[in-house]
């Protein structure tokens, strides 16, 4: 069919561009690549036919202090060094903005990781939720008085002198 007089806006081609606003819920759990459809929200179709669909590709951004692993998070968090050697709790934040409790033993070397089960993100669609590791990163104080000093140097002689306070460790 040819059109003799097309109008201004359309041009013969029955559709007009326009702009608007969809609001789309995000179900919990989504990763980055996930496709959302949107059902007969894309582009016109030609002369009068349905509108196609519109799909949205999820991009996650990245969180400051929590890594995600699929529906598990990993953080690091810091510990004093006499926690992580008598043992203690520290405060952990989780994503869901509240704080949990973790019990430090004594003994806790650098690196060791701990599981916090459920306090990771929602999994997509069931209810459920990932677990939530937590890596310690010991802090080693600076800049210590005279006091200290003392104490610290102290400590080192009494665990010199107890073989079994230190964790057996590979010869250089």
């Amino acid at each position: 069919e040819i059109i003799a007089n097309p109008c201004r806006k359309c041009r013969g081609e029955g559709r007009v561009d326009e702009k608007r606003k969809l609001n789309v819920k995000i179900p919990a759990g989504v990763e980055t690549g996930t496709k959302i459809r949107l059902e007969s929200e894309g582009e016109a179709g030609l002369r009068g036919a349905a509108n196609g669909d519109l799909y949205i590709f999820v991009v996650v951004q990245d969180h400051e202090f929590f890594i995600r692993d699929s529906s598990d998070l990993l953080c690091k968090v810091p510990v004093l060094f006499t926690t992580a050697a008598i043992g203690g709790k520290v405060e952990i934040p989780t994503i869901a903005g509240k704080k949990v409790e973790l019990k430090i033993p004594s003994g806790t070397q650098a690196a060791d990781k701990f599981r916090l089960s459920g306090n990771g993100m929602p999994i997509l669609n069931s209810g459920r939720k990932g677990d939530m590791y937590v890596e310690v990163a010991i802090e080693v104080p600076v800049n210590l008085n005279a006091k200290q000093k003392d104490l610290m140097q102290q400590l080192e002689e009494e665990i010199k002198n107890s073989p079994d306070a230190m964790p057996e460790t590979n010869d250089f």
